[in-house]
C-alpha cells in the first residue's frame, strides 16, 4: 500500500503525489472519505522535494461526480473567464505620400 496525497481530481482522471513510486499500467485504487476510485496508473515522475506525481487514469465505471465528495483544497472559479489577449496587433493602413 502507498499513501499518497489527492492533489487534482476531474471526471475521468486524479493526480496523486505519493512518497514512492508505481510503475506505469499498474491497477489502483484511490480510496477518498467514502467512496474509492479504480484506474490505471497512465504516468510516474520523480518531483525533487515533493516525491512522485502519479497521473490515474480512472475506469469508466469509477468516474468522479463532485456530487460524492468534494477535497476541501479543491478551488472554485466562478464567473466569466477574460478572453486571452489577441497572438497579433492589428495595424492601421499606413498612408502613403
Amino acid at each position: 500500500m502507498v499513501t499518497a496525497n489527492l492533489e487534482e481530481i476531474g471526471q475521468s482522471s486524479a493526480q496523486v503525489l505519493a512518497d514512492a513510486p508505481i510503475r506505469t499500467g499498474v491497477r489502483v485504487w484511490i480510496a477518498c472519505e467514502m467512496h474509492q476510485l479504480k484506474g490505471r496508473v497512465k504516468s510516474c515522475t520523480f518531483l525533487q522535494r515533493l516525491g512522485y506525481s502519479i497521473e490515474v487514469v480512472l475506469d469508466p465505471d469509477s468516474c468522479w461526480s463532485p456530487m460524492w465528495f468534494t477535497p476541501k483544497h479543491l478551488l472554485q472559479i466562478f464567473g466569466r473567464i477574460a478572453p486571452a489577449p489577441p497572438k497579433y496587433l492589428h495595424l492601421r493602413k499606413a498612408s502613403g505620400t
